[in-house]
């Protein structure tokens, strides 16, 4: 099946590394460009920042099975906003582990809602 990334790849390498193969791995994160540099882990992206090893070998041990990859980098996700209207379709689970990234974003950003 596909396997959908929308933070850090730990879990990712680790079944990689069990053997598991996917028909399609589909990456939010990465950046094409470096923006200033303002979050607490010192860097530009944070899911790849996060576990950067396991980004590394997520990404090669797909493209070595020969799995297709689409990588959505953080400029691409700058472009998408969530508020708290556009989560109502997503499970329970998903809302609330979504509520503190709606009362802290716009802190940083100065914009309501979030970037996925």
């Amino acid at each position: 099946g596909t396997v959908v990334l929308l933070g850090p790849a730990t879990n990712a390498a680790g079944a990689l590394a069990m053997g598991a193969r996917w028909e399609e791995l589909i990456v939010l994160g990465g950046t094409v460009r470096s923006p200033p540099n303002w979050r607490p882990v010192r860097t530009t992206e944070l899911n790849f920042a996060l576990d950067e090893a396991a980004a590394v070998a997520t990404l090669r041990g797909a493209a070595a099975a020969g799995t297709p990859i689409t990588l959505f980098p953080m400029e691409v996700c700058r472009r998408v906003l969530f508020d708290g209207s556009d989560l109502v379709p997503f499970p329970q689970w998903f809302r609330d582990r979504s509520a503190s990234w709606l009362r802290v974003a716009p802190l940083v950003t100065g914009r309501h809602g979030f970037h996925p």
